[in-house]
């Protein structure tokens, strides 16, 4: 049964792939996804039920609730095949994503006990399900929300949860493609997920007028940000104007009004100084920079996205990987995603076989 599963999930990835559905407005997010649902074919999926399931006894958890942050299609997505591939019944809460899962419930021709699809904000909490009816609960987003849940969920019903994450980038060295690895992994998803760099550490060793000089000009031909991001975004640069002034952490910034793309430079870590939606470069002694990070942010620290030679012994961050596959975590990675089926099962021991 979950070999013909698999097979319907390859095939709906691949149509995907092709672009029978837009996933993302932006061109670059768009073709990332392509690319990424390109690998999950047939085999793909059965090396990594082999790796996660195995030959264990194992049955689905039954009825499962979905709240996943729709910043990342890819995530939604992710969440709800996971869920159908182990055999659960899934309840899912969606807005942005509605019309993706939709597409996802005809393709796979599911039922409306298969797949309830709840039309609200994954955010919102009103006319909340009867929670006592679910055997599991998939969150990924806010710690507000897991808060929220936390309170309400009643054992033995297990609670799966993605907390919100913080990654980043370390540069030892520059190459001819960095500029474009950069604005590649920044700006896909518009910077709105867990693996997307919030802040680059540059060794004090590397010059940074070529690369400044680089980067500012592709702040321009990003995708667009929402009429609101913007004038955050735009409010944020003119206070870094005037701190440039009396602030020493502060070297310098830049601002695409076009866009609301911006850069921000300081010496050490100083969030404070960071767009919300930029490249916010840190310059440093690159092991010491992220130590202090470790020590900041701990175990919320996630992807570390490294071009060249890092000699640091890693205290914090889950994954370290070259800079351009920071969004490419492999299928049987060990790894905080929701595409985990061990979570979304229950295994048990059969003595007899």
């Amino acid at each position: 049964m979950i070999e013909q599963r698999l097979q319907q999930v390859a095939k709906l990835c691949a149509n995907l792939a092709k672009g029978q559905f837009r996933l993302a407005k932006d061109p670059e997010t768009q073709a990332f996804c392509c690319a990424y649902l390109t690998e999950l074919s047939y085999n793909a999926l059965l090396t990594k039920v082999e790796h996660e399931l195995g030959k264990s006894c194992w049955r689905p958890l039954g009825r499962v609730l979905i709240v996943v942050s729709e910043k990342d299609v890819i995530g939604s997505l992710l969440a709800v095949l996971a869920a159908f591939i182990t055999g659960n019944q899934i309840l899912v809460k969606a807005r942005h994503s509605q019309p993706l899962l939709y597409w996802c419930k005809a393709q796979l021709q599911l039922t409306d006990e298969q797949l309830s699809i709840l039309d609200w904000q994954s955010e919102d909490t009103v006319n909340e399900p009867d929670l006592a009816s679910f055997n599991g609960l998939l969150l990924a987003g806010s710690l507000a929300l897991m808060q929220y849940y936390r309170h309400r969920l009643s054992y033995p019903a297990r609670l799966i949860e993605y907390g919100p994450k913080i990654s980043a980038a370390v540069l030892m060295q520059i190459n001819p493609q960095i500029v474009q690895q950069l604005m590649q992994v920044v700006s896909v998803f518009s910077q709105q997920v867990c693996s997307s760099p919030q802040f680059i550490v540059i060794d004090e060793a590397i010059s940074l007028d070529e690369l400044l000089a680089a980067l500012t000009p592709e702040l321009v031909k990003r995708h667009p940000l929402a009429a609101e991001s913007k004038l955050v975004q735009a409010s944020h640069y003119q206070q870094l104007q005037l701190l440039q002034r009396c602030d020493a952490r502060l070297i310098s910034s830049a601002f695409s009004p076009e866009t609301g793309w911006g850069i921000s430079v300081s010496r050490g870590l100083a969030p404070d100084l960071w767009f919300k939606q930029g490249l916010n470069i840190c310059l440093g002694p690159a092991a010491t920079l992220l130590d202090q990070a470790a020590q900041r942010w701990g175990d919320s620290l996630q992807t570390l996205g490294v071009v060249g030679n890092l000699n640091w012994q890693p205290s914090a961050f889950f994954r370290l990987c070259p800079l351009a596959q920071m969004h490419q975590r492999p299928l049987t990675a060990a790894h905080d995603g929701f595409f985990e089926l061990a979570a979304l099962v229950n295994f048990y021991q059969d003595e007899r076989l």
